[in-house]
């Protein structure tokens, strides 16, 4: 058995088409394995749900080609008897400045792995964990992104005591909040469990 990042069932807008799959999938770090599992994701998919399946696969720090496909392949006796190919999304060629969306949180949890530039990567996470405050997300929801967030941002000793510093800024209150109260219960679900 398999477990997928995310599938969702998608129609087009315009109802033309029949109803399919998007299935994304993020790998980091990158294992020479991941082309064969996203044609096993493909094809347990397709047994399970009898729909074409559009495959994403986003490789955070992989320095590849930003937008491309790649492909799974198998062949005996010189010939090719498959070709799978999958769209991948490659995070690390790209420039913050041109992918930072205010209104999308995809931008904010994928910013980490981008090209900062001139930006400021502690005070970049800061306005990240400000967008989750503010955006309109259901608690759960929110605490994905700032896991997200938090996980992959990977500070330093001293950049996290920057962080730390920066939250404790009167304008950062309701951020600190949200953040300590994030902590404070996944201490007690560790609690529980």
């Amino acid at each position: 058995s398999r477990i997928t990042d995310v599938v969702v069932k998608a129609a087009t807008i315009d109802g033309n088409e029949e109803e399919f799959l998007i299935h994304v999938e993020v790998e980091h770090p990158w294992r020479s394995t991941f082309p064969f599992r996203m044609f096993e994701y493909f094809a347990l998919l397709w047994l399970r749900h009898h729909l074409s399946v559009f495959p994403i696969a986003i490789c955070p720090e992989r320095r590849v080609n930003p937008f491309g496909i790649e492909s799974y392949r198998e062949g005996r006796f010189g010939h090719e008897t498959l070709v799978y190919g999958y769209f991948h999304l490659g995070l690390e060629g790209l420039l913050v400045k041109d992918w930072w969306r205010e209104d999308n949180p995809v931008s904010w949890a994928f910013s980490a792995f981008m090209e900062k530039g001139e930006r400021d990567k502690v005070q970049l996470m800061v306005a990240c964990f400000r967008r989750i405050y503010e955006s309109p997300f259901t608690e759960r929801e929110k605490i994905l992104l700032l896991d997200f967030v938090r996980t992959y941002y990977a500070l330093t000793p001293d950049e996290d005591a920057t962080f730390r510093n920066l939250l404790r800024q009167e304008v950062n209150r309701e951020v600190r909040n949200m953040e300590l109260s994030y902590y404070g219960k996944l201490a007690q679900q560790a609690k529980q469990e």
